[in-house]
């Protein structure tokens, strides 16, 4: 038997069989919940975790809340698989007409857990709801260090990887690379045993050399004695037949006005130049430097050329 769309209110079940019933309701909501976590990154700033919680570290965890206008946040919860409370937490939260955020910091645990959102409506009534992820931390960090510039067709890009051992414990990990065009080149996994609390690091090749457009490339950890994936990261890239240029220094060299002063310790007079190169198309327009009115900007001729290296020489010149 199904009875659908009821209307509020109290219902009475009457059993006239002695046999055993079973009752499911199905509730739909307006409601809805997404949530995540941010991490530190070495700059300082908040980046969105890719892959799995560290054990030991400090995240910053979020939600928010759609549908819900005028609502409070009053608490968070880390509830294990069973459904226990193990931790609460008073969140800061921010309104809108439209939804609601709510964050605090969390230190991950050493199991599985669940967060589970207390909020109150603008009548004051109870909303909890368990957020869906359920978040399986690791005692190994990843990290992936690999431009995002797009790639020219036929040119190789290096991705670098480091792989840190957060946990008590010896281990040995596998860390392997995969696309979804086949651009890497071999080896696509290394091995690395690392003690607690040591770090190494290595990198993969990728050659795209078939299709222009986008493709995805994916670096995971293994843990060798289980063979289980502790941590995953994914990056896309773009494939493009326009090469762009390569900026590199050659030399860097001080040198005094006065030959009498060419013994001091130029170090110490710090400075740094910029060279700003446009293109119009696929052809060099301009060069320009941005360093002052001391500075004396040289290069080659750049009229009508479309390939090859373009030496920029910017020479700057201290009072004495």
């Amino acid at each position: 038997m199904s009875i659908q769309n009821l209307t509020p209110g109290t219902y009475f079940l009457h059993k006239n069989r002695n046999h055993r019933y079973f009752i499911n309701i199905t509730a739909q909501s307006s409601i809805k919940v997404v949530d995540g976590m941010y991490q530190k990154s070495a700059s300082g700033s908040l980046v969105t975790l890719k892959g799995s919680p560290v054990s030991g570290n400090n995240y910053t965890y979020f939600v928010v809340v759609f549908n819900m206008v005028n609502s409070t946040c009053d608490h968070l919860y880390m509830v294990n698989l069973s459904g226990y409370i193990m931790e609460t937490y008073t969140p800061d939260s921010r309104s809108s007409e439209y939804d609601m955020l709510c964050s605090t910091d969390i230190i991950i645990p050493d199991y599985a857990f669940q967060m589970k959102i207390n909020v109150s409506d603008v009548l004051r009534d109870p909303v909890i709801r368990t957020t869906r992820p359920v978040y399986r931390p690791t005692n190994v960090e990843l990290n992936v260090i690999a431009s995002s510039d797009d790639i020219p067709i036929g040119n190789e890009r290096v991705v670098t990887y480091e792989v840190i051992n957060t946990g008590a414990n010896i281990d040995t990990y596998i860390v392997q690379i995969s696309d979804d065009h086949s651009y890497v080149l071999a080896p696509d996994s290394m091995n690395h045993t690392l003690r607690p609390g040591e770090k190494t690091d290595g990198n993969f090749t990728l050659l795209p050399n078939s299709t222009i457009g986008m493709f995805k490339y994916t670096v995971a950890v293994f843990v060798n004695s289980s063979e289980e994936v502790k941590q995953t990261i994914s990056r896309t890239l773009v494939v493009t037949d326009i090469q762009r240029p390569n900026c590199h220094v050659i030399m860097t060299s001080g040198q005094c006005s006065l030959p009498a002063l060419n013994t001091a310790n130029c170090s110490k007079y710090t400075w740094s130049a910029k060279a700003e190169v446009t293109f119009k198309g696929t052809q060099l327009e301009t060069i320009s430097s941005t360093i002052g009115n001391n500075s004396m900007l040289q290069y080659t001729n750049i009229t009508d050329s479309m390939e090859g290296p373009v030496a920029v020489n910017i020479r700057f010149e201290f009072d004495t």
